[in-house]
C-alpha cells in the first residue's frame, strides 16, 4: 500500500484495493505517505551529517520510490543498510532487488526481536555494534498495540546500540480536540478497513507517541507535525493543513 501511495510498481491488486478504499475516506493518504518519505530522507541526511554510516530500516517494506538504502549510498557509497520486515514475500522481493548491492541486505524478523535482527547473518555482517547506528521506524509502530509492547522494543535497541546512535520515528496521531487533520469519522472507517485485512491501526495521542522514544533524547525540532517535512526539509512555519501524524529524531547520549 505504501508503495502504491508513492507511485511505485511493487504492489499487488489487494494492496491497491485497500489503498483505494482508504483514499476514498481520506484523500490525503498518499500525501501523508510521501511526506513520511520526506521525513525519513531528511532524518537519514541528518544522521549522516552526525557521522553515522550504518542504518537499520525497521518495517522497511519492498524498496520503493526514494528507498532509504539508495538515499544513504548516494550520500556515501560506503554506507551500510539493513532492512527488516516480517513478511516473507517482502523479504524475498527485497533480497532480489538488493542482490547486487553488497552493503545492503534484508532480514526476515519481527522488529521487536532485537536479538534476531542484530544477531542475524546480515546483521552481523553489516552492523558494527561499536559504532553509532541510525534506526528508522517510519510509520510502523502504529501497527502495534500496547500489548505488543512497542516501547519495550525501542528500549531494547537503545540498550544494544552505541552512544551517538539516532532514532527517527513517525506515527499517526489523534487529538481529542479534533484538530489533527483527520475528518470526522474517517479514523473509525479507516480502522475498519485495516481490521478486515492487514491488521488493526493504533491511533495514539502526542504524549503516547512521545513515550515510544523511550530513553532516546529528542533533538531539534523535537516531536513535530509530519507536514513540516513536506518539502524534504523541516519547515517550522509550514502553513499547509495538518496531517494526522507526527515525527521526531532522537539520539542516544
Amino acid at each position: 500500500m505504501h508503495d502504491y501511495y508513492l507511485g511505485g510498481a511493487h504492489n499487488f491488486a489487494a494492496d491497491r484495493e485497500l489503498a483505494d478504499g482508504v483514499l476514498r475516506i481520506f484523500p490525503r493518504a498518499a500525501e501523508l505517505a510521501m511526506t513520511n518519505r520526506f521525513f525519513l530522507r531528511d532524518a537519514l541526511r541528518r544522521m549522516h551529517a552526525a557521522g553515522i554510516r550504518q542504518f537499520l530500516d525497521l518495517g522497511a517494506g519492498i524498496p520503493t520510490v526514494g528507498a532509504l538504502h539508495a538515499v544513504a549510498q548516494d550520500l556515501d557509497p560506503a554506507c551500510r543498510v539493513l532492512a527488516v520486515d516480517r513478511e516473507a514475500v517482502v523479504v524475498s522481493r527485497t533480497r532480489a532487488l538488493l542482490a547486487d548491492n553488497p552493503l545492503a541486505d534484508v532480514v526476515q524478523a519481527d522488529l521487536r526481536d532485537v536479538d534476531l535482527v542484530l544477531g542475524s547473518a546480515p546483521g552481523r555482517r553489516l552492523i558494527d555494534g561499536e559504532k553509532p547506528l541510525g534506526i528508522l521506524v517510519g510509520g510502523v509502530l502504529h501497527f502495534l498495540s500496547e500489548s505488543d509492547e512497542p516501547e519495550k522494543a525501542i528500549f531494547d535497541y537503545h540498550r544494544e546500540v552505541a552512544p551517538g546512535s539516532h532514532l527517527a520515528l513517525s506515527h499517526i496521531v489523534f487529538s481529542r480536540q479534533g484538530d489533527d487533520g483527520c475528518p470526522p469519522g474517517a479514523r473509525e472507517r479507516i480502522g475498519d478497513l485495516y481490521a478486515r485485512s492487514s491488521g488493526a491501526l493504533e491511533w495514539r495521542t502526542l504524549p503516547e507517541v512521545a513515550r515510544l522514544f523511550g530513553p532516546f533524547s529528542l533533538v531539534d525540532p523535537g516531536l513535530a507535525p509530519l507536514g513540516c517535512w513536506r518539502t524534504g526539509e523541516y519547515v517550522a512555519d509550514s502553513a499547509s493543513p495538518p496531517l494526522p501524524a507526527v515525527a521526531g529524531l532522537a539520539r542516544k547520549r
